[in-house]
């Protein structure tokens, strides 16, 4: 797929590459295609609703994309075939791609920490980052499509964010492997204010932060196997209007868990408060807070 603008191709061309294994990285990924040409970006990502992993690598010249296409396609990476295809990246023009408005527009460089378990909190999450450098953000959220656990962490500079990723990626976070993956995130442009942006990022935010991260609800661990959706819903809305209530089952450990959102956090707290180690047909849970993004307050969507 082209992208043009007043008749010309707009932006440099490079490729996707897809089918790649969990293990690889940005730097085996820039190794397997730097031969090519000069590289501008190489970097991996996630595609959410199917968490399957992709490789971007942006050159900086149209002959060398094209070559890394026709040679690349159809081999293998960390013992993976993959399908590489062309395509044209908007946001790094023919010109300068690294300009510092075109810089700032990539927003801050972090990274998306995979193989959380459900009882990771912002907290530990932050506190297990907070040694490489100044975190402009550290927040757990949920993947709909898998009610897997996964956090988002963003640096205030690059070398910190970068050594992050090397340092952790496998290690371990309340008893479970991680894998850490950089990702840039455009919401946090570079030159805005860190310590605002923290500030919106964390649990205590004021309202309006708020809906930038999603309405709060809690976590739910330590359901029987018997618990349903229906139940789980009537020993949750005794608190307040709920906009989502569902059980899921945890893939790491094949344990149940439910998660809740709630219209006001008011009502959200006061569930973790009082459903905290009391018990659903017969099984004491565990609640803890969490924010999901995924979802909007009703009176914001209307």
């Amino acid at each position: 797929m082209a992208f043009y603008y007043g008749g010309v191709g707009y932006g440099r061309t490079g490729c996707v590459v897809f089918g790649l294994p969990s293990v690889s990285t940005n730097e085996s990924l820039r190794c397997a295609f730097s031969p090519f040409g000069k590289l501008v970006r190489a970097i991996i990502a996630i595609n959410p609703p199917t968490n399957q992993y992709f490789g971007y690598v942006v050159f900086e010249d149209e002959p060398s994309a094209r070559e890394a296409v026709k040679r690349m396609n159809g081999k293998k990476i960390d013992g993976h075939q993959i399908t590489v295809k062309e395509y044209r990246f908007p946001e790094f023009p023919p010109t300068d791609p690294l300009s510092p408005e075109v810089y700032a527009s990539l927003g801050r460089l972090g990274c998306v920490v995979f193989g959380l378990p459900s009882g990771t909190t912002n907290e530990s999450l932050r506190r297990a980052f907070s040694p490489f450098g100044k975190l402009v953000r550290a927040i757990i959220a949920i993947n709909p499509p898998t009610n897997q656990y996964l956090g988002t962490v963003v640096f205030e500079d690059e070398p910190s964010a970068r050594e992050a990723v090397k340092r952790m990626n496998g290690k371990k976070i309340d008893g479970h492997q991680i894998i850490v993956k950089e990702y840039r995130f455009p919401e946090f442009p570079v030159g805005s204010n860190p310590g605002l942006d923290y500030q919106k990022a964390s649990a205590s935010a004021s309202d309006s932060a708020s809906d930038d991260m999603g309405p709060l609800g809690c976590v739910v661990d330590g359901l029987g196997s018997g618990a349903t959706d229906e139940s789980f819903t009537r020993a949750f809305s005794q608190f307040g209007d709920v906009i989502h209530a569902k059980i899921a089952r945890d893939f790491g450990c094949g344990k149940k868990i439910g998660m809740v959102v709630y219209e006001d956090e008011r009502s959200a707290r006061e569930a973790v408060e009082r459903m905290n180690g009391k018990e659903i047909d017969g099984y004491r849970i565990t609640v803890k807070e969490s924010r999901y993004p995924q979802f909007r307050r009703r009176a914001v969507a209307e």
